[in-house]
């Protein structure tokens, strides 16, 4: 069963009414109720959405956001059907989300999609009931610059609210500064809004390996050994996690794929990481 948001919302007020519309409508005999388009946050005069994969009947699952890649600048949650319906498959409420992007696709930098990642957490937070969720565990998964958004709320934010409980990152970077190729460089300059040279302390707080401390979620994170996110990036973090005592797993993969051009070999890791740290691995 699908439920698609098509209102166009002329205030923050009537946004929630209609969440709230939407979120109490009939079950229905499909093992996943989908609601298409929830507002959950109004920045800029944007409205930013999400998309919940509920398992039917479900009470008291832990939540799952997904965050698309792009270089910050690209991608829609459109692109995530699958990953939301298999994730309700596992046990888990999904909540495939857009974020603001940098140019060309939007007009922000960093860290407004940290930010607006933050907002999703506490939103869902506020409104688990509703879905099916508990508020006490919420898990972030990412693929590229998602990843980097999902690790970034796991190590910023206050936790219990904006903080994630549990990150899944795929190829996400932990370090902005040491970008090897110049695409690389050219999308992260793009996304910080300015180089490296000129801001450094900017693309530093926009990278969670300089956020880590011992209150960080656990984080999984995957990367190959040849693609264009360094593995230097993911080892340093994995180490910097460890080294306050936040569990972690690293998976390193050969070759040069990247994110979501692995996500088979590490998929049924990646579930199995958070149902470990949002329902102690229940399945």
């Amino acid at each position: 069963m699908r439920i698609r948001n098509s209102s166009t919302a002329r205030s923050a007020a009537a946004l929630i009414a209609l969440v709230v519309c939407l979120s109490v409508a009939p079950a229905a005999a499909s093992p996943v109720v989908v609601y298409l388009d929830v507002p959950y946050r109004v920045v800029d005069g944007v409205v930013l959405t999400l998309d919940v994969y509920v398992p039917a009947g479900g009470k008291g699952l832990p939540g799952v956001l997904v965050l698309h890649g792009g270089a910050w600048k690209d991608g829609d949650k459109i692109d995530w059907v699958e990953e939301g319906e298999t994730l309700a498959a596992e046990g888990f409420v999904a909540y495939v989300a857009n974020y603001r992007l940098a140019p060309p696709g939007g007009t922000w930098h960093a860290i407004a999609p940290v930010q607006d990642l933050r907002a999703a957490v506490r939103w869902v937070r506020a409104n688990a009931l509703l879905y099916g969720t508990d508020r006490t565990k919420v898990g972030i998964l990412g693929a590229s610059a998602g990843g980097n958004i999902a690790m970034m709320a796991g190590t910023t934010g206050e936790a219990g609210r904006g903080r994630a409980d549990a990150v899944v990152s795929w190829s996400g970077s932990t370090q902005l500064r040491l970008a090897e190729t110049e695409g690389t460089q050219s999308n992260r300059t793009n996304y910080v809004g300015c180089d490296l040279e000129t801001c450094p302390a900017e693309w530093d707080a926009a990278s969670p390996y300089f956020h880590v401390d011992g209150g960080a979620a656990p984080t999984y994170i995957a990367n190959s050994t040849d693609e264009i996110v360094s593995v230097e990036e993911a080892i340093t973090m994995a180490d910097a996690l460890t080294g306050v005592g936040v569990p972690n797993q690293l998976r390193i993969l050969e070759g040069t794929r990247h994110a979501r051009a692995y996500e088979d070999d590490v998929w049924e890791e990646s579930m199995a990481f958070l149902h470990l740290y949002l329902d102690g691995g229940q399945r």
